[in-house]
């Protein structure tokens, strides 16, 4: 790592490197020169990440006055470097806390919601981005398909034993079994350029304040409402067992339209969207296959999603009509 930097960055005499825990995207770095500190990403190559976008997308909020990182560019003046099969890229490092999902202080809460705002009406002045949850994926991802690759899964948690999992896929596959016939079409529903990833752990906090928002390399274009919904569900501590509360809710909407839009289907269909992708969406199966340091903490997650499509089960029409009323 020391070499890569000094062959494609001018940082000064490099101090210290050292890796840093978390996340899934790609291996993340903590260097120290004489010039200050930085953020290396060895970013993970898939679909889902663009780092040669991050740059331009991190320069028109920091010009709009949003709190994000700097991209360093290499000596020849690029925004990444490819290299080895690896794709890497530089960034100013944001001093602060990171929160851990679902602890989120009342004041940071609504704050995110609002910041998410922000950060979708700014990004509307870039050129569409590289579409994230697009059409496609409601035409493919369809009940019989999610309960065909719940299965595989299953056959892997039963020939490990695993009783929990085993359960927790089977009564996944009987929810889908019994999905009402509920079509998406997205071009009734507001997309925009957003963020692609945002969540409380996304996020660096000081006093009362929000430092920085990082991790833009997923930034896509999405419908408005999936990540509005999801980021909040990341967030609130009452959430942390998997179920939403519903005032808080509606006043984390509240602050996010004071710079975000949506329309009334994005408000009715909002909670059935969110439902089905973590219903279809096999997570577990993301916990058999991968063998990074990250495995114990996708297992969480599957589980966390498990118990949100019980919540949504039992509690969706009530928050469809709230939601509606409200807005």
């Amino acid at each position: 790592m020391k070499a890569l930097l000094n062959q494609w960055y001018d940082i000064g005499h490099i101090r210290s490197i050292m890796p840093l825990p978390g996340g899934y995207g790609g291996s993340v770095y903590s260097v120290v020169s004489d010039n200050g500190e930085f953020i290396l990403k060895d970013i993970d190559q898939n679909g889902m990440n663009h780092p040669e976008n991050e740059g331009r997308i991190l320069e028109t909020l920091r010009l709009a006055g949003l709190p994000v990182a700097r991209i360093c560019p290499t000596k020849e003046g690029e925004p990444v470097v490819r290299q080895g099969g690896h794709v890497y890229h530089l960034q100013t490092r944001i001093q602060g806390n990171s929160c851990q999902r679902n602890t989120a202080p009342e004041w940071l809460l609504y704050e995110l919601g609002h910041t998410l705002g922000k950060i979708q009406f700014h990004m509307g002045s870039l050129d569409p981005l590289p579409t994230g949850m697009g059409q496609g994926f409601f035409d493919y991802v369809t009940p019989e398909r999610a309960i065909r690759s719940h299965q595989a899964t299953l056959e892997q948690a039963l020939a490990c034993g695993h009783t929990e999992t085993i359960r927790a896929i089977q009564y996944k596959m009987r929810l889908l079994e019994s999905y009402p016939d509920i079509k998406f079409d997205l071009s009734q529903l507001t997309c925009c350029n957003t963020h692609g990833d945002f969540k409380l752990q996304q996020v660096i906090s000081g006093d009362n304040r929000i430092n920085g928002i990082i991790d833009f390399t997923s930034a896509c274009f999405h419908p408005m409402c999936w990540e509005l919904i999801r980021s909040y569900l990341s967030a609130d501590p009452d959430c942390a067992e998997g179920k939403l509360h519903i005032g808080h809710f509606q006043r984390y909407v509240s602050r996010f339209l004071e710079y975000g839009r949506l329309n009334s289907l994005d408000i009715k269909l909002m909670p059935q969207l969110y439902y089905y992708q973590i219903l279809t969406s096999d997570y577990f199966a993301q916990y058999y296959r991968t063998d990074s340091s990250s495995k114990c903490e996708l297992l969480e997650d599957a589980f966390l999603t498990f118990k949100q499509c019980i919540w949504f089960e039992q509690n969706i029409t009530r928050l469809e009509n709230v939601l509606t009323a409200s807005f």
